[in-house]
């Protein structure tokens, strides 16, 4: 009776959602066909983990699922229309995204290229272990940082490729990564850089390992003024070079990690009184 007196309650709702993009429409189309949305679950939430996260998984499934949507959105020219254009193609695609490389192939291809510049070492890939047992005071961990160094003119990495190189279920085994540091070689030997978590940790999910979000502001007071937050390549972004510096990737790499640690409060019990 109650389940029949709900139905009927939100038979003529209204779905709203403010911004377009593929867990949107997941959502959208999830509360408009409940049961087809369970038939289609697993492919589901990899496409939303594609779009949202930047996540790659283990197969290509998801991500070829969300470029097909963001083409149709490319197209669509809006957000409004895109909801307007896709809603109705949503269970056909669910169905029959892998023919579909008419919407998925060139964005395809790029992150394949991205992945195989990574395997055969045109961006070499390197890690910095956070060895916390010199560090006995502080609270969490940094935790390790991911390191992938462009050669000159080498395209960025895309995200959902950072997401293979760095998998976020390898932390749980103690081999994953809480930070990525990108590094960029210029002509002149000099790089930029950028720093951040990982792109799934914008959010806490109930399978993905927390990474705490660190005062990225007072990491920017104690660096010097080439370094800014400004422009950040994603919502996870901590910190970047606003221009070229000489300082190598490993350096630069510790000195993070070391002034990541150093601003960690510590665990000391405080005495008072004295």
């Amino acid at each position: 009776m109650s389940a029949a007196k709900n139905a009927k309650k939100y038979e003529s709702a209204t779905i709203v959602n403010n911004h377009f993009d593929t867990d949107g429409i997941m959502s959208v189309f999830a509360l408009l066909e409940p049961e087809k949305a369970e038939e289609y679950r697993e492919i589901m939430i990899k496409a939303a983990a594609a779009g949202d996260f930047e996540e790659w998984g283990i197969d290509d499934d998801g991500v070829m699922l969300d470029f097909a949507f963001e083409a149709l959105a490319e197209q669509a020219g809006s957000d409004e229309k895109a909801y307007e254009l896709i809603i109705p193609q949503v269970e056909s695609l669910l169905e029959n995204y892998e023919s579909r490389s008419d919407l998925w192939g060139e964005a395809m291809s790029l992150a394949n290229a991205a992945l195989e510049r990574v395997d055969d070492g045109t961006v070499i890939v390197d890690r910095l272990e956070d060895q916390r047992n010199k560090f006995i005071h502080a609270g969490v961990d940094v935790g390790d940082i991911g390191i992938l160094i462009h050669p000159p003119g080498c395209p960025e990495t895309p995200g959902i490729v950072l997401s293979r190189v760095f998998p976020w279920f390898l932390r749980g085994m103690g081999k994953g990564v809480s930070r990525h540091l990108l590094c960029y070689e210029q002509e002149d030997g000099k790089f930029r850089y950028e720093y951040e978590r990982p792109r799934y940790s914008w959010v806490v999910t109930e399978t993905r390992p927390k990474i705490p979000k660190p005062d990225n502001n007072l990491i920017l007071e104690n660096l010097e003024e080439e370094w800014t937050g400004k422009d950040l390549s994603c919502m996870t972004g901590i910190c970047r070079t606003s221009k070229p510096i000489s300082m190598p990737p490993l350096e630069v790499a510790k000195k993070l990690q070391t002034l990541e640690r150093g601003l960690m409060p510590s665990l000391m019990p405080r005495i008072s009184g004295i």
